[in-house]
């Protein structure tokens, strides 16, 4: 992509007025939730280490309708076997947050996924910094987005090139190889339709004024990607009222990982409608009792599960009357 039509791109971003799909410019004027007490292990994670999400790639092929996702550049391969027609990206982390509008502006500018690889290389310094000059205008932003780079841009280029390698030897095509994926991530990046904001899933704000804004819209969640936040905390009100305000349906591919051993994960894949059904139950109160978790119950890491609705509640018999 020419530098006359990214400077057309993100002269159109800054004048709000992006083709956003009908309804959804809402989305984007939400506020962000305050920023977290502390971070969880005092930790940024720019880079995930989730290294097998493939084994989730058929739950979200060709799923439509709004990806939303926490975390970092694993978002992009996820909606890459998807096909949104928005994303929206939260995370507690404002490193996360300001981290996506580098990958956004990168998405936009790069005609191919080795050309998006290459601007994380320290070579591409001098293109980032003419490129952030238009993509963040405001002197202030532009110099925190520019110390992020420097920070950051180690890990995101070892962790690209980890995720390219591992697809190449698995023979699956993501966003880095297959151009019609990146095609279609990238349109979105250079049509205003990634947003990203600050937001906490466990308190009341920004994830649930997205829930009430989506169905405004008559939109609905097409990918609802958790990671691994849920081994950090028990299902409280919060939890409960996001999850369940959130338009899901027996169509929504909600994807979540837990630690296993060896090190890694087991990748989890549910219906919108049935983790919808879990969460609206008080007994209910925490991911391992949703995955069907024992004591001393072994967890290959690298495998994929598949989570259902919950079981009928057994009726307590009553004395005769």
């Amino acid at each position: 992509m020419g530098w006359a039509a990214v400077l057309l791109v993100f002269s159109s971003l800054a004048g709000g007025t992006p083709s956003i799909p009908a309804g959804l410019g809402e989305v984007c004027g939400l506020a962000s939730d305050p920023p977290p007490d502390q971070l969880t292990n005092d930790t940024h994670y720019l880079v995930s280490n989730e290294r097998r999400l493939d084994l989730l790639r058929e739950d979200v092929e060709g799923s439509a309708g709004v990806y939303i996702g926490v975390g970092a550049a694993q978002n992009y391969l996820l909606a890459g076997w998807a096909s949104p027609s928005f994303m929206v990206l939260v995370d507690f982390d404002q490193d996360v947050v300001d981290l996506h509008a580098l990958h956004t502006a990168f998405l936009a500018h790069a005609s191919d996924g080795e050309q998006f690889e290459a601007l994380w290389s320290e070579e591409s310094t001098p293109t980032v910094r003419r490129l952030l000059a238009v993509a963040a205008p405001e002197p202030t932003r532009r110099a925190r987005l520019m110390a992020l780079y420097a920070r950051a841009r180690p890990d995101v280029a070892a962790g690209l090139a980890k995720t390219r390698a591992r697809s190449d030897e698995l023979g699956v095509p993501t966003y880095l190889s297959d151009d019609a994926q990146y095609g279609r991530i990238a349109a979105l990046a250079r049509t205003g339709k990634i947003v990203a904001k600050r937001g906490d899933f466990t308190q009341p704000g920004v994830v649930l004024a997205l829930g009430d804004a989506l169905r405004n819209a008559g939109a609905h969640v097409g990918v609802l990607y958790l990671s691994n936040i849920e081994q950090y905390f028990m299902y409280g009100e919060g939890y409960r009222s996001n999850i369940s305000g959130l338009p899901m349906n027996a169509h929504t591919a909600v994807l979540r990982t837990l630690p296993a051993r060896p090190a890694g994960f087991e990748y989890i894949a549910q219906r919108g409608d049935h983790m919808q059904a879990w969460v609206a139950s008080k007994h209910v109160r925490s991911v391992y009792r949703v995955r069907g978790m024992t004591k001393g119950m072994e967890r290959p890491a690298s495998t994929r599960i598949e989570v259902g609705p919950p079981p009928p509640r057994r009726l307590r018999a009553g004395k005769p009357k």
